[in-house]
């Protein structure tokens, strides 16, 4: 039945499509137009209408533009994270076991060839944040034959009180007794001349000081120093007695400029009032060193000058200044350092001072101030954790150097006085040090002289080489060894024939020493020197050989 109805319905439609079509044709016969084809030719022309398009990003065409500040508010919500800490054992300082004990007093005993006497002694405080005291003993003599006898004998007191780890105040006294013996001249037993040839010099003084010590570089640091020496020289028989007494005053500050700058300033006086048979005078030296100390990145400059104010009895005033500049700059973390500098002084050695150098002068001495200007130029640097270095060239001219040279004025005595001239010095000086995990150390000074004269015929007494060596090597740490070479060579001594002046060349000064200790324990030891191995008796000074071989052996104790 449904099928049926389909048919039916789809006829229906069938004939009224029929009609349309019809209808169709028949208005186009109705125009005129016919079922002719109709052919036109023309360019063809797309026209097609622009499409509206949209912006990529949107945009805001409004003249009044709203900024809209958005602001984002996080939870603060803690995550609980536990963390297991696992237990180290705590770091020591200076080593794995306690601290080293002090103690208050030592001892170093010993004797040898040449009825050699050696005493070295020594009681002090230890570990005190409030004070600390002391006092040293020392004692070394020989007696040689042909008049080589010596005798230096000492004794000391000192204190320092710690005042705030911010201050301290010090001080101490001193007494010293040396005595030497003169050779004989040529002439004493051809004059048959019966004189105490034994030299003593006595020596007493004091200081007392003050520092303070600020760790913060901010703040200034400051120091005074007073010192008193009274020095004299009495041969027997109340002979050719002389005395010196010797004010030293140094004061110095040091405060902060910049970060990067540092003022220096210090004021020196020393004061050397001198008497002796011949000469009675009082000569002072004023000095005033004011220094700028810079530093940037890997370099150091200190830049200032020196003055000096120079006043000798019955003269007046003189003033000299010099500069003081001195500039480093470390290239390659410190393995190479360059520097560079120029200063100058005014120095006096006083009769004092001249002693300390040839104990064997005249008690009669003409004591003049020296002047001089210096320059210097090298590089320093470590090659490795255990190796260090450091390479120097200088030149030097010294207005009224002292040079010692045999006293011809008196038939028994073989003294040294003092000439004076002007000499030029062009030094090259080679330094090296060694050291492994302080067992192995080595240390070594190599320096060229080369002397210009104005006057005099020769540099006396002054070496052309100074050569100073040491090996020392530690042997789980009860045996040390210790080997020392030094050498002066090109020294020229002062001559006499017919009454001319000859230059006499001296043999090289050379030592070589050898030394052995053994650690019984951490307070008892023994040790063994043997001296100038070669067994040559070498002039230091003209007309005055040395021991030859000699040995020294004894034992030190802590207590």
């Amino acid at each position: 039945m449904k099928s049926n109805f389909a048919y039916i319905l789809l006829l229906l439609l069938l004939v009224s499509m029929s009609d349309v079509l019809l209808a169709q044709e028949k208005a186009k016969d109705k125009d005129g137009i016919g079922n002719e084809n109709v052919i036109i030719v023309v360019d063809y022309e797309a026209i097609i209408t622009d499409a509206q398009k949209f912006n990529d990003y949107p945009s805001i065409t409004d003249s009044l533009k709203t900024i809209v500040n958005l602001k984002y508010d996080f939870l603060n919500k803690k995550k609980d994270i536990k963390v297991k800490v696992m237990p180290i054992q705590a770091a020591r300082i200076g080593g794995a076991g306690p601290v080293a004990k002090l103690y208050n007093g030592f001892v170093q005993l010993a004797g040898g060839n040449h009825a050699s006497v050696f005493l070295d002694a020594s009681y002090a405080s230890v570990r005190d944040k409030n004070y600390s005291v002391g006092s040293k003993l020392h004692h070394f003599s020989s007696n040689g034959k042909d008049f080589n006898q010596f005798s230096n004998s000492n004794v000391e007191v000192f204190g320092k009180k710690f005042i705030n780890k911010k201050h301290t105040l010090s001080g101490g006294l001193a007494y010293s007794m040396d005595g030497y013996d003169y050779y004989k001249s040529r002439n004493f037993e051809m004059l048959g001349l019966d004189v105490d040839l034994n030299q003593r010099y006595n020596q007493f003084g004091g200081n007392v000081g003050f520092k303070t010590f600020h760790e913060d570089s901010a703040k200034l640091n400051l120091g005074v120093n007073i010192e008193y020496i009274n020095f004299s020289s009495l041969l027997t028989n109340n002979l050719n007695k002389s005395l010196e007494n010797i004010i030293d005053f140094d004061a110095y500050m040091v405060t902060p400029v910049t970060s990067s700058a540092t003022g220096k300033v210090s004021i020196g006086l020393k004061s050397y009032g001198y008497k002796s048979e011949g000469d009675t005078s009082v000569n002072t030296i004023v000095n005033v060193d004011a220094v700028a100390v810079l530093t940037h990145d890997n370099m150091r400059m200190e830049l200032g000058g020196r003055f000096f104010v120079v006043s000798h009895q019955g003269d007046a005033a003189n003033i000299k200044v010099y500069p003081k500049v001195n500039f480093s700059y470390n290239i390659v973390d410190n393995i190479f350092i360059p520097y560079v500098g120029i200063a100058g002084s005014v120095k006096r050695a006083g009769y004092k001072g001249s002693v300390d150098n040839n104990p064997f002068v005249s008690p009669n001495l003409d004591l003049r101030n020296s002047e001089e200007l210096f320059g210097y130029i090298g590089f320093k640097g470590t090659l490795s954790s255990s190796i260090s270095y450091d390479v120097q060239g200088s030149w030097k001219k010294t207005n009224t150097r002292a040079l010692f040279v045999q006293d011809t004025t008196d038939n028994a005595f073989n003294y040294f006085n003092l000439v004076y001239d002007t000499v030029t010095t062009l030094s090259a000086k080679l330094e090296l040090g060694y050291e492994i995990s302080n067992k192995l150390k080595m240390s070594q000074k190599t320096i060229y002289n080369s002397y210009q004269m104005d006057n005099l015929k020769a540099a006396w007494h002054l070496p052309v080489w100074d050569v100073s060596l040491m090996l020392e090597y530690k042997l789980k740490d009860k045996f040390k060894a210790l080997i020392e070479v030094y050498m002066l060579d090109g020294l020229i001594g002062r001559d006499f024939d017919l009454g001319q002046e000859i230059p006499l060349e001296m043999d090289a000064f050379a030592d070589f020493n050898l030394g052995v200790e053994y650690n019984y324990s951490s307070r008892l030891s023994a040790f063994l020197r043997l001296n100038n191995l070669s067994s040559k008796k070498y002039n230091r000074w003209y007309g005055y050989p040395r021991f030859g071989f000699n040995v020294l052996g004894g034992f030190s104790f802590s207590f």
